[in-house]
């Protein structure tokens, strides 16, 4: 499961359940960026 803080909806907490391959994307693009954060920024850049 993946806790998503999101300041849009009143600043609670969302849990998502991902699978182990989508959590092993996740951290891999978190490596090769170099900072954690938003892998996938909307259209704002947010």
């Amino acid at each position: 499961m993946v806790n998503i803080f999101e300041r849009m909806n009143m600043q609670r907490m969302h849990i998502i359940p991902l699978a182990s391959q989508a959590m092993q994307v996740l951290r891999t693009l978190q490596i090769i960026s170099g900072r954690p954060g938003l892998h996938f920024p909307g259209e704002r850049g947010a």
